[in-house]
């Protein structure tokens, strides 16, 4: 039932969101080569205002609904509505691939939102270099340990930086992508397809790729092309502010003679970082264990810096025990240390000492 707050009567913000969507549809047709999904016998997509529940900036009914807009966050929050009809009708895109219509059913949860709503929340960037909400690029920055299956719309960092990787290789990130899942319908399969023939060192599937992600985030490298230039060289939010998102770590210093310990818990695809400063005046014997709940699985990854140099991989080797990790005298000259742990499966609890000696 529609409501008097549903109306949108100033004809020019009509006109605006009709000037939106079809660039938005021109873009997508042109560059990803796929139009946005229009149901049998209809000639064009439904567009409709309502004042929808929730703060829900739109909605993209699957697949042969229309695209509804929120008519009061539209009149009241002029900066989301070209970045909003950009995510929407990218919905209708999906459709156009399969999803919704041809693929197998997925159920309503955080799991299939990354991919639903973070890719649309990617062609936010990809077509107008803005999107709806800021939180879409920051949240995975502040909260890493969140884990990307729960981001939702905030796992778009993690789809700009695959982006990054496959522009690299010379390949159209958004494109490869619909046209691997168009034939999978599986996402996790989508994205090791296109991992696959990367060069040598590269991330070969998503749980490497969301480590990667991480790694790059912290040194703020997550969408640096080989050429050393942004992908993209600002990214807005609905204020017309560039968004410059840091990686949230724990940071503390290092004595030697004390252990640094730590107990935690990690989601699926979550990640901890942690950064210590070291004494600079000997070569460091830095020692890290971390013993893992039975039957989950980690990664760990130990980086060191000398001096202002560039941070590097430390050698690190497993010990007898296989939920161990410890790594040999550093360089003299070292004065950070970093560890990333990244959980792959559910409710991973782990134990952290880390010391100097």
């Amino acid at each position: 039932m529609r409501k008097p707050g549903d109306a949108i009567e100033d004809a020019g913000i009509v006109a605006e969101t009709a000037d939106h969507l079809e660039e938005a549809y021109r873009r997508y047709e042109e560059a990803l080569g796929i139009a946005p999904y229009i149901p049998t016998n209809r000639e064009r997509i439904e567009v409709v205002f309502y004042d929808l529940p929730n703060g829900a900036r739109g909605a993209a009914s699957p697949p042969d609904g229309p695209i509804q807009l929120n008519s009061r966050l539209w009149k009241a929050m002029p900066g989301i509505r070209q970045a909003t009809a950009a995510h929407e009708l990218f919905h209708k895109v999906q459709y156009a691939v399969g999803f919704r219509r041809s693929w197998p059913e997925f159920k309503e949860n955080d799991v299939l939102k990354w991919f639903s709503e973070g890719t649309a929340s990617w062609a936010e960037v990809r077509c107008v270099s803005r999107v709806s909400d800021a939180n879409k690029i920051s949240e995975l920055f502040a909260r890493p340990d969140y884990g990307l299956f729960r981001a939702s719309y905030g796992s778009t960092p993690f789809w700009i930086h695959f982006e990054t990787l496959l522009k690299g290789a010379g390949r159209d990130g958004v494109k490869d992508f619909l046209e691997r899942i168009r034939d999978t319908g599986d996402p996790a399969k989508a994205i090791e397809e296109a991992l696959a023939d990367l060069p040598d060192g590269s991330p070969r599937n998503v749980e490497a790729l969301y480590q990667s992600f991480v790694r790059a985030a912290l040194f703020g490298r997550w969408q640096t092309l080989t050429t050393g230039e942004l992908l993209y060289a600002s990214v807005f939010g609905p204020d017309d502010k560039s968004i410059e998102p840091t990686l949230i770590t724990e940071r503390h210093d290092l004595v030697r003679g004390q252990t640094y310990k730590r107990a935690d818990l990690l989601e699926r695809m979550a990640a901890d970082v942690y950064e210590f400063t070291v004494p600079t005046d000997a070569p460091v014997g830095f020692r890290l264990t971390v013993a893992v709940k039975p039957n989950a699985r980690f990664d760990v990854q130990v980086l060191h810096r000398v001096k202002d140099g560039e941070p590097q991989t430390a050698s690190a080797e497993r010990s007898g025990d296989t939920h161990g990790w410890s790594s040999a005298k550093l360089p003299e000259g070292t004065s950070w240390v970093a560890i990333i742990l990244t959980c792959y499966t559910r409710n991973g609890s782990y134990t952290l000492n880390a010391a100097i000696e």
